[in-house]
């Protein structure tokens, strides 16, 4: 009997995700605007966040430089906290970009590949889907996508983003060359 309820939970699983890719791939292309609107959304989220995080990891500075101070400074050996204080700028900066890093990979990549979008994308109601299949992006794709469309993008200066509104498909380069297609779903129209 369980075994049969498995197996019924696994076929609607995979029917709603045909059903999914169906409706995606019958979704309407992305207008530019709405496009544009979402890396302005997208870059005002991710300036907050890497922000926030600057703003973490100069309070780490901070209590590192002076943690023989401190109570915690107190109770671990004093040849560790010197060196903490000594390398506090080092160790802080380390710990910012590894994070900074981190949270660029699963902004971007990530959430491309398990949600469809970036936040902005999401919050606008267009998501980035498979040209021919209408599935989701896997997350080498979604990475590819992104080291494509940074490098056509410092490469050109931006200029190759004004080339969208003005061609045939009114796509980018980058979702020419991954085969991937942004599709307004749902929201602003």
């Amino acid at each position: 009997m369980e075994l049969h309820r498995a197996t019924a939970k696994i076929s609607i699983a995979e029917e709603l995700e045909k059903a999914e890719e169906e409706h995606f791939k019958n979704c309407p292309d992305a207008e530019f605007s709405i496009r544009l609107a979402s890396v302005f959304v997208d870059g005002i989220l991710a300036y907050l966040a890497v922000t926030g995080l600057h703003s973490i990891c100069g309070a780490l500075d901070l209590h590192l430089a002076h943690i023989t101070q401190s109570s915690l400074g107190q109770q671990i050996p004093k040849m560790t906290a010197l060196f903490l204080e000594k390398r506090a700028a080092h160790i802080a900066l380390s710990i910012e970009l590894t994070l900074k890093i981190m949270f660029f990979y699963l902004y971007f990549v990530a959430s491309t590949a398990f949600s469809g979008g970036t936040p902005g994308k999401l919050l606008l109601g267009i998501r980035v889907v498979n040209r021919n299949t209408g599935k989701k992006l896997t997350t080498q794709k979604a990475l590819l996508r992104l080291v494509i469309a940074v490098g056509s993008t410092l490469v050109s200066c931006g200029i190759i983003y004004l080339i969208i509104p003005f061609s045939d498909r009114k796509r980018a380069f980058h979702d020419e060359l991954t085969h991937t297609v942004v599709k307004q779903v749902f929201g602003v129209k």
